[in-house]
């Protein structure tokens, strides 16, 4: 059919919203209209809005717009910006003339749709100039609009275009066609549909590219001769429904072209085939004429044709010679006629001739024909009653046999064919058949036997050289149901391969008491007899299912049973599994606050470990007494506590204050120099001189370094802030091995002799010269066995007691020390006798 691409594309674009296929909504998008992405176009739908302006769009990449049934009175101007527009819809509105200019900046559109508008006179659009713009149109319609004539013979009346492949005038009011150079203007024209006017006549048409010509449903009588002859590229021309044309003029001349391949002429009231005028036609399409009669010459000047419709027409003789000079002649429809009879040799000479359609005719008897090709043959509703046995001879390739809605009674023994496959008898009026019905066709799959008058099964040997049988259809037939007699033949139909493929349709029409069933439901319990058991295989039987009833529903409930002892040692172990894990959680933070709180509260080594004596001795006089030593430790200790109470308190408020705790204590470059450059390597507690004791020793041995310990000066550096502003902190405590025998060099440099951190030689206490030339012996608390050559320390702070004393007032009120003399100067390697020690008395407090 004439424009069937544009008809689609229209009805694409109409019904886009409806099906949405591969589509997706835009964001952007005016609120009336509608707008959708099919793969990179993008489809605005405004139609039916009664719109007189066009939206404002966000956004001009617009590809296919719909503006049809609104109230625009021409073409939005704002559509000039549209440069991606390829396809526009303006039909169904108020349009009554177009601008030359309508169309500018369009460059890329390629179909106009401006149907069912107001446009009425050809000079209105400006046909000259209008699609100039528009350099890839390829498609215009402007049917329906009330047109009136589509003739000139003026140049600027042309509608000029040179990429329009496509127009479409059709169901205007054009009248006439007049003008050689109507469509010179369009250079690359190929489909013209003129359908639906009131043509009477056209005039001689000239167009080289012209393809398609559409003038059905018009007034057409009494055609130019050289109508077409000046469209050398027309090869299909569409005059269907024009109920008085004639291709013959009075002086005898045909219309005639030599390039037409196709043309229609149905629904004309033709009396007669009028195609001499057409050589290379190679299909005719003369359905609902009035043809009555094929002669020899009907055909005579289109050898070339291939397809032949003379349907429904009211042929009723036929020619044994009409086809015969048809040599490419492949399908023929001759149905809905008056055919009686079809000679046999009238297909004799068509070898490619492949369909025959003869159904809706009178034929009552169908003789042998010759057709070497012909696969499809329809006979049906021709009132056939008898066929000849030899009906088939003549067609060996014929594949597809309809013989249905006919008046056969029976089928000759003697038909058969190699190659037919589908054979369908059905609504005839058949009541048997034997067992050699079908053995001569042995290809044959597909039998459809419904509609019939047969009663009783047929024997499963009828089929037996059908091996490719498939489908065997035998519903809507007055089956008696002797449940015995259809047994077997029941189990031929549905054991694999099924051959039965609705069940169904096989019902009983007698006897009465199963009328209307199913083959199936009226035999079942013949076909399925239940077992006959007597009366203690009634009761084992009972007594069985008893059994297992109950074992299934002992099983079950203990499966249940164990489903939720399942469920509840599940939820135990978890819970289990959460308890131990809260207390691993509690437990650790516990050790984590008892460290935090060990650390808090753990006591500084400087304050356990004072310096020792020699150093101490040398110190600047306290500015307090012990007394308000020990307050200075209550005092912290009551800070701490005071410290636990208020950790909660804002820590903005917190504030610390300096205690003047500060001592100078200066020590001379003397003393300084009396440290030992090498420290001891083991710690010892501090020791009281009462409990030294001399203890022999080889000469031989070597001394042990002396204890660790702190220097005066790092007592400055302890917190003894006694307020409760002190802040707390870490201690910082660094834990040496007991191997240790030397501190690292970044402690005990001795440059810079001003610094009190500088190194300090320590006093040796190496041996005492006695009579047996004895050593002292320290004894100590410690658990550590005591070692030889240990070094004294005497500490500043404890009062040490003498092992002589004067009275009883001295030892309450002084101590007593045991020093080297002043002025005594020792080394490492010196020995000291008693002599150069000298006992000095301090008194305990201030």
């Amino acid at each position: 059919m004439l424009c069937v691409k544009f008809v689609a594309l229209v009805l694409l674009i109409s019904f886009l919203h409806v099906l949405e296929i591969n589509t997706f909504e835009v964001e952007e998008c005016p609120d009336a209209c509608h707008c959708t992405m099919d793969g990179l176009l993008m489809l605005v739908d405004c139609s039916g809005l009664e719109l007189t302006d066009l939206p404002e769009f966000p956004d001009n990449q617009i590809h296919i717009l719909d503006l049809s049934n609104n109230h625009f009175k021409n073409v939005p101007p704002q559509l000039r910006t549209f440069e991606y527009l390829q396809y526009l819809d303006l039909s169904q509105n108020h349009i009554r003339k177009l601008p030359s200019d309508s169309l500018s900046g369009m460059l890329g559109l390629r179909l106009l749709n401006l149907s069912k508008n107001n446009i009425s006179n050809w000079m209105a659009i400006n046909p000259r100039t209008l699609l100039e713009p528009a350099l890839s149109l390829t498609e215009l319609s402007l049917a329906e609009n009330p047109i009136t004539s589509f003739s000139t013979n003026d140049d600027n009346l042309l509608l000029v275009s040179n990429s329009l492949q496509l127009l479409d005038l059709s169901r205007c009011k054009i009248s006439k066609v007049t003008g050689e150079q109507i469509l010179q203007g369009m250079k690359k024209l190929k489909h013209l549909n003129l359908a639906g006017n009131h043509i009477r006549s056209v005039s001689s048409l000239i167009s080289d590219s012209l393809l398609t010509l559409d003038l059905s449903h018009n007034r057409l009588t009494n055609l130019l001769p050289n109508m077409l002859e000046n469209l050398p590229s027309l090869t299909y021309i569409d005059l269907s429904r024009n109920h008085r044309i004639s291709l013959q003029n009075k002086q005898g001349e045909f219309v005639s072209s030599i390039s037409l391949k196709r043309i229609d002429l149905s629904h004309c009231n033709m009396d007669d085939i009028e195609l001499e005028g057409f050589p290379d036609l190679t299909t005719a399409i003369l359905r609902g004429n009035m043809i009555r009669e094929l002669s020899r010459d009907s055909f005579i000047s289109t050898k070339m044709i291939e397809n032949i419709d003379l349907a429904e027409n009211a042929i009723n003789t036929i020619d044994s010679n009409t086809f015969r000079k048809l040599k490419h002649l492949k399908t023929l429809n001759l149905s809905f006629n008056l055919i009686p009879r079809i000679e046999r040799d009238t297909f004799k000479e068509n070898e490619l001739l492949t369909k025959l359609d003869l159904s809706r005719n009178t034929i009552s008897r169908f003789n042998r024909i010759t057709a070497s090709s012909l696969t499809h043959l329809n006979l049906t509703y021709c009132q056939i009653m008898t066929i000849d046995s030899d009906l088939l001879f003549g067609t060996p390739e014929l594949v597809n046999l309809d013989l249905s809605h006919n008046l056969i009674n029976d089928i000759p023994d003697t038909l058969s064919s190699d190659n037919l496959q589908v054979l369908d008898l059905s609504m005839n009026r058949m009541t048997n058949i034997r067992n050699q019905t079908f053995a001569g066709l042995p290809d044959l799959s597909i039998i459809n036997l419904s509609g019939n008058r047969f009663t009783t099964p047929f024997r499963t040997e009828f089929f037996s050289e059908n091996l490719y049988l498939t489908e065997i259809h035998l519903g809507d037939n007055p089956w008696f149901c002797n449940c015995v007699e259809m047994h077997s033949f029941y189990i031929f139909l549905t054991s694999a391969p099924a051959k039965l493929w609705e069940k169904q349709t096989l019902r009983c029409q007698s006897p009465e008491d199963v009328a209307g069933s199913s083959w199936e439901s009226a035999c079942y319990y013949d076909w399925y007899p239940p077992s006959r058991m007597g009366t203690t295989e009634k009761v084992w039987t009972f007594f069985m299912v008893t059994v297992i009833a109950f074992s299934g529903c002992m099983c079950l409930i203990m499966t249940i049973k164990r489903g939720i002892e399942g469920r509840e040692q599940t939820a135990r172990e978890q819970e289990r599994e959460r308890n131990i894990e809260e207390g691993r959680e509690i437990s650790r933070q516990n050790r984590v606050r008892m460290e935090q709180q060990a650390q808090r509260d753990a006591p500084d080594p400087r304050e356990s470990r004072p310096p020792c004596y020699a150093d101490a001795i040398l110190m600047p006089r306290p500015d307090g007494s012990f007394a308000s030593l020990n307050e200075l430790g209550n005092g912290r200790i009551k800070a701490k506590r005071h410290r636990r109470k208020s950790e909660n308190e804002d820590e903005n408020d917190e504030y610390q204050e300096d205690v003047p705790l500060r001592r100078n204590r200066c020590r001379s470059e003397e003393v300084i120099s009396m440290r030992e450059t090498v420290r001891p390597s083991r710690l010892f507690p501090r020791i009281h001189p009462q409990e030294i004791e001399p203890i022999s020793r080889s000469e031989d041995e070597q001394e042990s370094p002396d204890s660790v310990h702190y220097h005066s000066t790092d007592i400055l550096t302890l917190d003894h802030s006694p307020g409760p502003s002190s802040r707390a902190r870490s201690p910082q405590i660094s834990l040496q091995p007991e191997t240790t025998n030397t501190i690292d060099n970044q402690n005990d440099n001795t440059e810079g002799s001003g610094s009190p951190y500088a190194r300090r030689k320590l006093k040796h206490m190496e041996s005492f010269k006695g009579n047996n030339k004895q050593q002292l012996k320290i004894v100590t608390k410690s658990l550590t066995p005591p070692q030889d050559g240990i070094q004294i320390y005497e500490d500043h702070f404890q009062p040490i007691r003498s092992e002589k004393r004067n009275s009883t007032t001295d030892s309450e009120d002084s101590s007593e020390f045991i020093t080297i003399k002043p002025g005594m100067q020792t080394d490492s390697n010196s020995s000291v006798d008693e002599d150069d020690l000298v006992v000095i008395k301090r008194p305990t407090s201030f």
